[in-house]
């Protein structure tokens, strides 16, 4: 699962170059992973990406593809558990609502405060360049093929 930070700058990412969450958004439509998302992450990514920063980088139709394209290409779980003062915001306890509902390996994200909690559940919670890491490894990339990537 990725949060709304990670995709709203690996969007902006995908136009402006290289940087962690735009890599990570590639190798989704590469394939190299199954991307979840919950109703909640769409709708925050939504609110996001229509702030004066984001569309002054992205059209209104790349908005809508974008969008269009995660809604119907990404697996969207609904939230069947709650979770209530885990995370330091509640927001980000939606997030790990939907990351304990969908029960997925990892959840990237550039909140370092959740990044802090290491895990939950059975879900890992790392940064998008340690996601990357675990990607190559399991996909058996070496290191340095993708350091012009980060």
């Amino acid at each position: 699962m990725l949060d709304t930070n990670v995709l709203a700058s690996g969007i902006v990412g995908l136009a402006a170059g290289a940087s962690p969450p735009s890599e990570v958004i590639r190798r989704w439509g590469r394939r190299e992973f199954d991307l979840v998302l919950s109703d909640h992450v769409l709708d925050e990514l939504d609110r996001t990406l229509r702030k004066p920063y984001f569309t002054a980088r992205i059209s209104p139709r790349q908005l809508d593809q974008v969008l269009w394209t995660l809604g119907h290409e990404a697996e969207v779980t609904p939230i069947t558990v709650t979770v209530f003062g885990i995370a330091t915001h509640p927001e980000d306890d939606l997030v790990l609502a939907a990351v304990a509902s969908a029960e997925v390996d990892f959840l990237v994200t550039g909140d370092a405060q959740l990044q802090n909690l290491g895990r939950f559940g059975g879900s890992m919670i790392v940064s998008a360049g340690r996601f990357l890491e675990i990607l190559d490894r399991a996909l058996d990339v070496p290191a340095d093929e993708n350091d012009a990537t980060r």
